[in-house]
């Protein structure tokens, strides 16, 4: 267990997502140390990112694009959607 994380990664799939994303993340927020919260689809390009830029004011981004960067803030490390997904078979919906 980790007690003052800054960044929280999240694989969502379909059974975990409703959870991951409302019950998790409301109890993670209120770590004064958590500053950025990433949801990871697993069987598709969808990466959602929250970045807690005051208290209570969260900037969410939303990124489907393979050929896109995801930029996680907290570390400052922009990582390639295609990097993220390498050894992934994505759903083709």
């Amino acid at each position: 267990m980790i007690t003052n994380p800054l960044l929280i990664f999240e694989v969502l799939s379909p059974s975990t997502e409703e959870v991951d994303e409302i019950s998790k993340f409301d109890e993670y927020q209120t770590l004064n140390s958590f500053k950025e919260y990433i949801l990871i689809h697993k069987d598709k390009a969808y990466v959602k990112t929250y970045f807690r830029e005051e208290e209570d004011l969260w900037r969410i981004n939303i990124i489907e694009d393979l050929d896109a960067e995801v930029y996680f803030r907290s570390i400052d490390l922009k990582m390639s959607m295609k990097r993220i997904y390498r050894k992934i078979e994505l759903d083709k919906q």
